[in-house]
């Protein structure tokens, strides 16, 4: 039995620890891996991580909001990206009277500022014209290449562009392409003997869905590799045998050895699924592997009606996923844990991220306001961790 003076000392411990724990949870987070975490088996379908009912409780922080100008972008603000200096952009800029989801434009500084937001002929970065095009473009994904080119996504055309100044070029096309919808990039790559050396040409890699009441595996979502001008659609039958619906968000890990693309399923007009699949990818020539795609997180209970959007990593390989419709992004280790939320109140979406910030640490995401759906807005968090992207435009 304890003493008195034990008692007193053991209460007055646990009132510290409580404060200490309380202030704890006030500050910057970073994400990390679960110690009990384990990868899957090759070709398994099960999460590599599954919450207990020991787990923690996951912290949340709460973002805040850009100030924007009105009428800067539109309600179908996407493709958000960064550049070297830290400024990040995003598609459905409007602020220059461009048609909607046809131009690129600034969406916060590299300073964190916003002023030259409000200047149309500053903020304005690309815009895409129809020309003989068939359709107006669509631009719906973004990313910035390590010599200063911007590829671009136009879903209405099925093709990805590549935009260097006022130059625009076709990287890669298909008329098959379903959209595409959102890019990812293999990380840059150095090849020579030491003394003459280049950089290979990053791989591109995008995503595609069809959105109907009823939705199909294999069939409602695609996957496409973009490299030397070429496109290549993976197996749509490898993607049947998974189990994969609409495709949406996609990334690769830092060390390029793995691509991440969300999955989600329709039946009778409701969101009945929302997962992470992992595809393996040749680090050597950035194409992905025969091996069949493995299931890397999936949302239970009424989660699983919230589609994942676009995803973006840092550099500790922690995924950033967009919730779109509850205003929040989830933080998912390398190992499939859930150990952070950020809430974007002001935010309907999110529909995507990116780190930027003078230091490539401040997550700021993009979508529909949420005061008005007509309108695009932004939020910002610090963090203690630097995005990939940012990381490998220095």
């Amino acid at each position: 039995m304890a003493t008195p003076l034990a008692a007193s000392l053991s209460a007055l411990l646990l009132l510290l620890l409580g404060s200490a724990a309380g202030r704890a949870g006030a500050a910057c987070i970073a994400p990390v891996d679960p110690p009990t975490a384990s990868p899957s088996p090759a070709g398994s379908l099960t999460p590599t991580w599954t919450p207990t009912a020991t787990a923690m409780p996951v912290p949340e922080v709460i973002a805040e909001a850009l100030d924007l100008p009105a009428g800067a972008f539109g309600g179908s603000i996407e493709g958000a990206a960064v550049n070297a200096a830290g400024d990040v952009y995003a598609a459905d800029f409007q602020g220059g009277g461009a048609p909607p989801s046809t131009a690129v434009g600034l969406v916060m500084q590299g300073d964190r500022g916003t002023e030259r937001v409000r200047d149309p002929v500053q903020a304005s970065r690309v815009v895409l014209s129809q020309g003989a095009l068939p359709s107006r473009p669509l631009v719906a994904g973004g990313r910035f290449l390590p010599d200063g080119g911007l590829l671009l996504t136009d879903a209405a055309n099925g093709r990805l562009v590549q935009v260097h100044g006022a130059g625009v070029t076709v990287a890669c096309a298909d008329a098959g392409m379903l959209q595409p919808n959102d890019v990812a990039v293999s990380p840059p790559r150095r090849v020579g003997d030491g003394v003459s050396n280049r950089t290979v040409t990053p791989t591109a890699y995008l995503s595609g869905q069809r959105y109907t009441a009823n939705t199909t595996a294999g069939a409602s979502g695609e996957l496409w590799s973009c490299r030397d001008g070429q496109a290549s659609r993976y197996p749509p039958a490898m993607l049947a045998a998974a189990g994969i619906h609409r495709t949406n968000g996609i990334e690769v890990s830092p060390d390029g050895s793995t691509l991440y693309l969300t999955d989600a399923a329709n039946s009778g007009g409701v969101v009945t699924t929302n997962r992470i699949f992992r595809f393996a990818i040749d680090v050597a020539t950035g194409r992905l592997s025969k091996a069949p795609p493995v299931l890397f997180f999936a949302w239970t209970g009424d989660d699983a009606s919230v589609d994942a959007d676009g995803m973006r990593v840092d550099v500790r390989g922690n995924l950033y996923v967009t919730r779109n419709g509850v205003g929040a992004v989830e933080v998912l280790s390398p190992a499939g844990a859930l150990v952070q939320v950020i809430r974007f109140p002001t935010l309907g979406g999110p529909s995507n991220v990116a780190f930027g910030g003078p230091l490539g640490g401040t997550l700021v995401a993009i979508g529909r306001c949420a005061a008005n759906s007509t309108a695009g807005c932004a939020a910002a968090y610090e963090t203690n961790t630097v995005g990939r992207a940012w990381r490998e435009l220095q």
